[in-house]
């Protein structure tokens, strides 16, 4: 199977109903700032305000984003992580989440996963995708992810006072 058809069957993993969703079990807050506007932090892993109220959320495989971005499954991948540990893919890193670049082989041994989830479907499957994203985070993480949310606090800080 080719990079190309691997990422139009992940994607099409989203409409499958039985299959668990690769999101963290946390809480999300909304709470009124002083300049009166409602902040609203979402737990990790949710992607629409829907489903952090307990809507559906979609995805089976985890990524970073609203949809699912083209990973090339040729080459090494990366993947990035969050303080909770969810960890996943992330092509289009806004948010400046940590990320850690696989070696060749491990980047062989997850795509070699996600062909088998999406040709051999089933809830075994799937999540050893996940499991196996969520194993490769490095030593240090959570610090480092951490520093990461601190630092893009304090820039979305910044950006608040200045509008």
């Amino acid at each position: 199977m080719d990079s190309k058809e691997l990422n139009e069957k992940i994607s099409a993993l989203e409409e499958l109903e039985g299959l668990p969703n690769a999101v963290s079990e946390e809480e999300g807050t909304a709470t009124v700032s002083p300049m009166g506007d409602i902040n609203i932090v979402a737990p990790s892993g949710h992607h629409t305000l829907s489903s952090m109220l307990g809507g559906k959320d979609e995805k089976k495989i985890f990524y970073w984003g609203w949809y699912w971005r083209e990973v090339d499954f040729d080459g090494r991948i990366s993947l990035a992580y969050d303080e909770s540990g969810q960890t996943g893919f992330c092509e289009n890193n806004k948010w400046g989440y940590p990320m850690v670049r696989l070696s060749p082989e491990d980047s062989k041994a997850l795509r070699d996963l996600c062909e088998n989830a999406v040709t051999a479907l089933s809830i075994q499957t799937v999540t050893a995708v996940n499991e196996f994203m969520s194993s490769k985070k490095p030593e240090g993480w959570k610090e480092k992810a951490t520093k990461a949310r601190e630092e893009v606090d304090e820039v979305m800080r910044d950006f608040r006072l200045h509008r």
